[in-house]
């Protein structure tokens, strides 16, 4: 006995509007995220990405609805991770702080707004503006856990004598 043919697209799964006889610029793909209902209407909706198959073709964000079903087939490999993202919570700027003062206590050395941002870019904080690290540098130096350092056309920043607790 076969499965079922489903009857909407189905989270975490990659299909195709495409039968293979299509020149690829015509054909669309589109991969399932997350799937809802309509708060008003009822209706299911896929959210997720989608892209044609030309050659250099990028995804971008797209829905369908639960009429748009008919004539998509699913791949047998999604062509995106089949695993959803983990998306971690930003932190406060309080905890985002404390959790910056704890990296330089451990690897120490000479901290600039770039290497702060590029810390924070690795670690899922997301866009951070540079006021903003400027702003939590110097409210660590302000609290006595930071010494800054000027010179000519730099300014950085490393942990205050006794800092290292």
């Amino acid at each position: 006995m076969s499965d079922p043919k489903p009857e909407f697209f189905e989270a975490g799964r990659t299909y195709t509007d495409g039968n293979g006889f299509r020149a690829p610029e015509l054909t669309a793909f589109f991969h399932a995220e997350h799937i809802t209902r309509h708060p008003e209407r009822g209706h299911l909706r896929a959210i997720g990405w989608a892209r044609s198959g030309a050659t250099g073709a990028t995804w971008h964000g797209n829905f369908l609805d639960e009429g748009d079903f008919a004539g998509w087939t699913e791949l047998e490999e999604p062509l995106l991770g089949a695993a959803p993202a983990v998306v971690r919570p930003r932190r406060t700027d309080e905890e985002r702080r404390h959790w910056l003062l704890s990296v330089i206590r451990s690897e120490r050395g000479q901290w600039t707004v770039g290497r702060v941002k590029r810390l924070y870019g690795r670690y899922c904080e997301g866009h951070v503006l540079r006021s903003t690290i400027r702003r939590e540098l110097a409210a660590l130096c302000a609290a006595g856990e930071l010494e800054m350092h000027h010179e000519s056309d730099r300014r950085y920043y490393t942990l205050a004598a006794g800092g290292g607790r």
